[in-house]
């Protein structure tokens, strides 16, 4: 697996290629987590409106937890592919979106729902769980006959001895987001986001062919002919 640094280089050379595309893709996919709360500030500014703003509040809230978590799946797919050269039209994250939307709904909340599990017992476990899950979001999106327990299991094994790497990995971009709280955000959204979103999806790339070198992960796996 290559030094963190040189696939950082390596996104920041794909982001200057294509830029706005990016950045548009990563802005949708932060724009819908921010829609769910629009309502419910309705309601608090001109209480008057009442009932109708607080159950829209409440049923687009539902529908951005059922819709959130497959969404990020089709991010990591989106910037998989941006990280191998194709740069996709922002309406190819909405295709992806309905492309196996159950089972990457389903997959990221049973995720959730270990990590949470275990950040009941303390922090640390939680900790350790979030990294150990980290590659969970590339195996549902690149692996679509992968089995939502089975992306666990084989997250948990291509994460293996990396886990201070990951957490390394994500700190290295603390930085750059405190440079950004200087620009209102406005930073995050034209480079730093964008910027991450692509290195991630290469650093994980890196890491499941790493495993799949080292044998801790199988082909047949990743293809769904076994289960992990």
């Amino acid at each position: 697996m290559r030094e963190r640094a040189a696939i950082k280089d390596d996104a920041r050379r794909l982001l200057s290629a294509n830029r706005w595309r990016a950045v548009a893709t990563n802005l949708v996919i932060m724009l819908i987590p921010m829609i769910s709360v629009g309502p419910g500030m309705l309601w608090m500014i001109f209480p008057n409106v009442g009932v109708r703003a607080g159950g829209a509040s409440f049923l687009i809230y539902v529908l951005t937890i059922l819709v959130m978590p497959a969404l990020l799946v089709s991010g990591a797919r989106y910037f998989t592919d941006f990280w191998r050269g194709t740069a996709h039209p922002v309406s190819r994250i909405f295709e992806l979106l309905t492309e196996g939307f159950v089972r990457k709904l389903l997959g990221y909340l049973w995720m959730m729902l270990w990590v949470f599990l275990w950040s009941m017992l303390f922090i640390i476990p939680g900790l350790i769980k979030g990294l150990e899950y980290a590659a969970v979001r590339y195996i549902l999106a690149n692996h679509p006959n992968v089995a939502p327990r089975d992306a666990l299991k084989l997250s948990m094994r291509v994460t293996a001895g990396h886990r201070l790497d990951i957490l390394v990995f994500y700190l290295s971009f603390l930085g750059w987001e405190l440079v950004s709280s200087f620009t209102m955000g406005i930073l995050d959204i034209v480079h730093v986001a964008p910027y991450r979103s692509i290195a991630e999806a290469g650093f994980f790339l890196e890491m499941m062919e790493e495993a799949l070198a080292d044998s801790r992960v199988s082909q047949d796996e990743l293809s769904g002919m076994v289960s992990a």
